[in-house]
């Protein structure tokens, strides 16, 4: 390359970064019919300016001959022009090239030169030559990300200039493909990465743009609950696990949204689930239990994070009415699923006692009447998730 580079310079200037010839460079990087051209991004950093040579001289003048920047006119988009043909004439090699002024491989903008010859006995005579158009695309710049903090499968928005060429995402050390592409805009689906920050960039060619600061925050992750049953009444309760800092919102399956969402810590969280309206004649109703943050919203982890909203419980009759201590009734009522208590309490006051009980069914329990309790007549009540039994007429139970 070093004896074309002196064939193209007269003056051998030192800085003259890179020759393309048409027999050689343009050939090998890109050539369409009479003109040629070549992106000069891969020039090494460092290189302060550009040589371009069209073509070698040929034994007549159809050309391709080389060309001359002349002195002063090489500026982004400056015109061109190619004189006619003057075929049947002898190129003469010896054309001085000008490399100044200097072009920074890092300018942007398009660069023309004008073919100009010397024919036998005709000096400067305008001849037919190529036209070689040089490109140095500007570089890739970034100005704003939106959203400037969020988690993966949401769509981030790059706006900057230059961008048109962009081919990878620079999330890190991980690359991405874009979605969309404009010169002013990339859209990227962001992906999974470990919470914190990350420096976002894009790659268009050989040249990557500045970076700009996305916070990536790690999804929700919640583990427990204070409580996984409940009345069908809103209730307060804690929500326990991590990444719950920035927690907006805590769902209850079809149910709804809870209310007063208080974070306590990034662990912790307090919220009040929705009332739940009818059971459509089930006892209870499970539902999941999922928190929404900046970093999306939890995936539904199971049993340790669902909610049993449970009916209330009635009691409609006992069978027998009445007994000895030691002897069973049957209780006959509704929502008698999961109890966790009976008990006999004097209905002319006095403590509640509580029972043994079997439960068969969520309408039937057999209970047997505790030991020491006086004779007279006591309410036989349920305790269930759903809350308690209340007193009515068919739950009076007489101990003689």
């Amino acid at each position: 390359m070093q004896s074309q580079y002196d064939n193209c310079i007269n003056h051998r200037h030192p800085q003259c970064a890179l020759l393309v010839s048409a027999s050689i460079g343009l050939n090998r990087i890109r050539r369409d019919g009479p003109s040629g051209s070549f992106d000069p991004s891969a020039l090494p950093t460092g290189w302060p300016a550009l040589c371009v040579r069209a073509g070698r001289p040929s034994p007549v003048s159809r050309g391709p001959f080389r060309h001359a920047m002349p002195h002063g006119f090489v500026r982004p988009q400056s015109p061109i022009t190619t004189g006619p043909a003057a075929r049947g004439r002898r190129a003469v090699a010896a054309h001085q090239f000008h490399p100044r002024p200097h072009i920074p491989p890092e300018t942007p903008g398009t660069f023309r030169e004008v073919g100009t010859c010397t024919t036998q006995g005709h000096p400067h005579h305008s001849c037919h030559g190529r036209t070689t158009s040089a490109r140095r695309p500007a570089m890739p710049t970034l100005t704003s990300l939106t959203p400037t903090q969020s988690h993966n499968g949401i769509t981030l928005t790059l706006t900057g200039t230059s961008l048109s060429g962009t081919t990878k995402v620079n999330f890190g050390t991980k690359k991405i493909n874009p979605a969309t592409v404009s010169a002013t805009t990339v859209t990227v689906a962001i992906p999974v990465l470990c919470g914190g920050q990350v420096n976002v960039s894009v790659t268009a060619g050989t040249s990557t743009s500045n970076a700009l600061s996305f916070f990536y925050i790690d999804p929700p992750a919640p583990n427990a609950l204070s409580a996984n049953t409940g009345p069908a009444t809103a209730t307060s309760l804690s929500v326990l696990g991590s990444g719950l800092l920035t927690a907006t919102g805590v769902t209850f399956g079809a149910v709804g949204a809870g209310t007063g969402v208080t974070v306590v810590s990034d662990s912790q969280l307090t919220v009040t689930c929705p009332a739940h309206g009818a059971f459509g004649g089930a006892s209870f109703d499970t539902v999941d239990c999922t928190v929404t943050t900046a970093g999306g919203t939890s995936i539904p982890l199971g049993a340790p994070t669902q909610y049993s909203y449970y009916d209330v419980p009635t009691v409609t009759s006992l069978a027998p009415t009445s007994g000895l201590v030691g002897e069973d009734t049957t209780v006959t009522g509704a929502n008698l699923v999961d109890v966790s208590i009976v008990t006999f309490t004097p209905t002319a006051g006095g403590a509640a006692v509580q029972a043994d009980f079997s439960s068969f069914s969520d309408t039937t329990l057999v209970a047997t009447v505790p030991a020491g309790l006086a004779a007279g007549t006591y309410d036989v009540r349920a305790t269930t998730p759903g809350g308690q039994t209340a007193i009515v007429a068919g739950d009076v139970y007489t101990v003689n």
